[in-house]
């Protein structure tokens, strides 16, 4: 059964509880890897991301990304705005405990950006952490192909974005990749992910 009658900030919560909660990531984070591989290639430029402990740890997606020649950049928030900025060490732990390299010059052209979420809305908008560093970011590069990543999917039927929330055509965690269509104002959506069971989850979380 889904939760319909859900906010913002309840479903938020609840996704953050749910991906602290579970234990024996290790294998789903393999998993992962394996079909994030396929989303990488044929890529030149790719933006990956320096993983938060509740986030897929991609850590060996970035070091075979680079064996492939793919360069590789992740996010850096420098004066409230995100940055891609090349992967290289060493790493500082910087805002809200996101490692990341230093800053530089190099200007990033992305074929692919690989986007942390904690869950999906029903209109296939991202939840995240709600400080709009990737809306912001994409909302003025909308030519490059945006893949969702989580160590699960977690979606509500309820309409909880905004219009300048991104939308991907592509979500993967650790099943196989999901596909969704869409509208071009994605207002319709028709996915083949059967919807998590909220119900289950909270009870047990709660």
């Amino acid at each position: 059964m889904l939760v319909f009658a859900m906010d913002k900030i309840q479903f938020r919560a609840l996704c953050k509880r749910i991906l602290n909660k579970n234990r024996g990531w290790d294998i789903r984070d393999h998993k992962i890897i394996t079909h994030l591989k396929g989303a990488l290639q044929g890529k030149r430029s790719v933006l990956l991301f320096c993983p938060l402990p509740h986030e897929p740890n991609i850590k060996p997606l970035i070091l075979w990304a680079r064996r492939h020649k793919i360069k590789v950049f992740v996010p850096i928030i420098r004066h409230n705005l995100l940055e891609p900025t090349p992967y290289r060490l060493p790493l500082s732990k910087k805002l809200y405990n996101i490692y990341e390299p230093s800053p530089s010059l190099a200007v990033a052209k992305l074929d692919l950006a690989l986007v942390p979420v904690l869950g999906i809305d029903g209109s296939g908008r991202r939840i995240g952490f709600g400080k709009g560093y990737y809306d912001t970011f994409f909302s003025r590069r909308k030519s490059t192909e945006l893949v969702f990543v989580a160590r699960k999917i977690l979606r509500t039927k309820s309409l909880l974005g905004v219009k300048h929330d991104i939308v991907s055509t592509r979500c993967i965690d650790a099943r196989t990749p999901n596909t969704y269509k869409r509208s071009i104002d994605a207002k319709y959506f028709h996915n083949y992910l059967d919807f998590l069971s909220f119900d289950s989850d909270f009870e047990r979380l709660s």
